[in-house]
This record gives structure tokens, sequence and C-alpha cells, in this order.
């Protein structure tokens, strides 16, 4: 079915409805609160009362607001976009990439662990001064690593998102959002193109696997081996004192 406007025949009768995209997945409109996928066409006893749209993620602007940019889409991922408040947004932009330069220049050393702990106390807060559902934990250390029992594996198993600092040449952080078959699923926020002549070598790993087709979860499948490894390669996070994570949850973990 093409752009356009679209005609869904129900049980209750034709819904007529304006939409672009290239296709569109429909659920029995009978059943009250059914979602349609997609649009996320929303029923309630067969008749449409609105709809609500998933976010696309987002990638950096520069090559400092890594920080920024995952904890938003930490919020894009959870959140539907007539959901997020603009007080959030303004506040993340306003306190991250906070740190300097070795040569005195700001934000241009990415965004530091006391912003990013500074930034879930906040969100937490918020949530509870205007009933937002969100809650956020920062853990550090020792805390972070991907195995059966930590909080960060916890985090996914419950529907949350990790926010999580590990290598890419330099320090960054990348938004984790689900573990598969021993990988873990991220979206990195660094802009890459797998055709790119100019992509580099440490790409070209069994270990590394670009996701094109899921720009609302992931676009990079990595070994959990590879993330967990004390050293500083692509996707590695490193020392235990180099590690930093931020789970964000929609509403209060069960």
């Amino acid at each position: 079915m093409g752009p356009g406007n679209g005609r869904i025949k129900a049980a209750l009768g034709i819904l007529k409805i304006d939409f672009q995209a290239p296709s569109f997945a429909l659920t029995n409109p009978q059943n009250s609160g059914i979602l349609l996928s997609l649009y996320n066409i929303q029923f309630f006893d067969g008749f449409v009362t609105g709809y609500a749209m998933k976010n696309l993620l987002n990638y950096q602007t520069s090559e400092y607001d890594c920080g920024p940019v995952t904890i938003l889409n930490g919020i894009r991922y959870l959140f539907e976009r007539e959901e997020i408040c603009p007080e959030i947004i303004k506040f993340i932009m306003s306190v991250c990439m906070d740190t300097y330069n070795e040569a005195g220049e700001p934000c241009r050393h990415g965004t530091s662990a006391a912003a990013l702990n500074y930034v879930s106390c906040w969100l937490n807060h918020f949530g509870q001064v205007k009933n937002f559902p969100i809650h956020c934990e920062y853990f550090s250390g020792k805390e972070v690593a991907i195995t059966p029992k930590s909080p960060i594996t916890a985090a996914l198993s419950k529907g949350g998102v990790v926010l999580l600092h590990l290598f890419l040449d330099v320090g960054h952080y990348v938004l984790l959002t689900g573990i598969e078959n021993g990988r873990a699923l991220l979206f990195d926020p660094f802009y890459e193109e797998l055709t790119d002549p100019e992509l580099d070598e440490e790409y070209h790993t069994d270990e590394i696997i670009f996701i094109t087709d899921q720009p609302k979860r992931a676009n990079r499948s990595v070994a959990i081996d590879r993330l967990n490894r004390f050293t500083k390669g692509y996707y590695e996070m490193g020392d235990f004192c180099c590690r930093q994570a931020l789970a964000m949850y929609h509403g209060s973990p069960v």
C-alpha cells in the first residue's frame, strides 16, 4: 500500500486514515486500547482516539555529543514522542558536554561521569514531582559488566535500556537495548556506513555486526565477550575504573 490516504476495513466498518508510509500493520480494532504498529493508531471501544509516534534513534551532530544524544535516545526508545516533556530535552543538553580538553576548550572532551550521575538523579526527581514514569539507576566500576546476574543484564531483562561507556578509539557512549544469542544489541550514535571504503579496519570482525533495518532499536550487534574486555579497543569497556552505565526504565523496574 503506497503513501497517501488509506482505508482499513474493520469489523465495525471502514476506517479512513491518512498516513505517509510504505506499509501498515493492523490489529483488531474491536479490542479496546489496541495499538496499530508503525503508527500506533489508538482504538478505544472501536473508535480511533488518536495515535502515538515512536521516534527514530538519533546520531551525533558533533564529535563530542555522544553523551546527551545517547541519553535522549534512551528517552526516545522508552517513550512515545507525545509523552516526552521538552524540559527533559533542555535539561540534558544543558548539563552534558561539561568537560574541557587539554587545550582548555569547553565541551571538547565529552560528558563526564559526574554529569551522567547528576542527570540520573535529576530525572528521578523530575519523575517524582511531575508524575512522569521514568526511573534511572547509575552504576560504575565493578558493577558495570554484562554477566547473567549483573545490573545491566537485569535492567535489559526488565524492559529498560542502558547507556554504556566504552571505547571507540576514545571514550564513547552507546545505548544497549537488548541481548540476543550471546550478543548485545546497541545503538551507536556515531554514524558510520559499512560500505564506506575508509571505514576503520577495527569494524571488520565477526564480533561487530552492522544492523541496518532497526532504526528505532539498534544499529550494531556486538559480541558480549568483546564488550567485557579490559582493553580499550572498539566496543570494549576497559578497566573497571573507566566503566559507567545508566539504566533507564519506563516506570519503576519490577
